[in-house]
């Protein structure tokens, strides 16, 4: 059996998973708000709700894209006795999950609003597709992608619903999330600092840079990163 220190000791708060595992395996750590940030589909939403009701003192989670999800899972917490949070999986560019139309988004956030045992917890925005090398040409890409989820924001508030958080940032547009728009940040691969991420932030260290982003963040002395939160990405393998 393999020992895990307490996620409560790490000093971060809130992590993002891919798997169903993943989140199981973050509750079991003891996190205190796990974001599964991939579709739910089949027998999984069914495990969800099962992790959920187990861990109860936890913030569990998940995107949705579309109303079928949320109907079903609505009435599963229902079933349950349980409230689930729900991030807009909103498609900035990346093509892979997500609504990439405003008025769509609206739709679906109002549904989940309406719901009797889901939260509207936010938007996620996965920027994956900014990976150009020249930190220029990335920085243009990355803004473009960023006003599309920026005039989503405005639009989910001028409908009245509030926004609780905005959940993005890969690897490559870390650093441009820290310095320019304080939203959470989830940069899995950088705390590792692979060959190909520390070609795209020459002389860095990608643990060191995160370290130092946090500390930042949490002491006010560094101007950059007011309002900077991460959320921790997990990979159980």
């Amino acid at each position: 059996m393999i020992s895990m220190l307490p996620l409560s000791a790490s000093g971060i708060e809130m992590f993002k998973a891919a798997t169903i595992a993943e989140l199981e395996l973050c509750l079991a750590a003891g996190a205190r708000e796990v974001l599964l940030a991939y579709p739910l589909v089949g027998p999984n939403r069914g495990r969800l709700v099962q992790l959920a009701t187990r861990y109860g003192d936890a913030t569990v989670q998940f995107l949705a894209d579309n109303e079928e999800v949320v109907t079903s899972l609505d009435r599963q917490c229902e079933e349950a006795g349980i409230e689930l949070g729900v991030f807009l999986d909103f498609d900035c560019g990346m093509q892979r999950t997500g609504i990439d139309s405003i008025a769509e988004s609206l739709s679906l956030a109002a549904a989940v609003h309406e719901s009797g045992s889901l939260r509207f917890s936010g938007v996620h925005a996965y920027d994956g597709h900014v990976r150009v090398a020249s930190v220029e040409e990335r920085e243009l890409i990355w803004d473009a992608a960023m006003d599309s989820v920026r005039r989503l924001v405005k639009a989910l508030q001028e409908s009245g619903l509030k926004v609780d958080a905005v959940v993005g940032g890969g690897s490559p547009t870390f650093g441009l999330h820290a310095a320019k728009q304080g939203w959470q940040c989830s940069p899995g691969t950088t705390g590792f600092s692979t060959r190909v991420y520390r070609s795209m932030r020459p002389g860095s260290n990608g643990a060191k840079s995160v370290y130092r982003c946090i500390q930042r963040s949490s002491s006010g002395s560094g101007e950059s990163v007011p309002s900077l939160k991460l959320r921790s990405t997990w990979r159980s393998s």
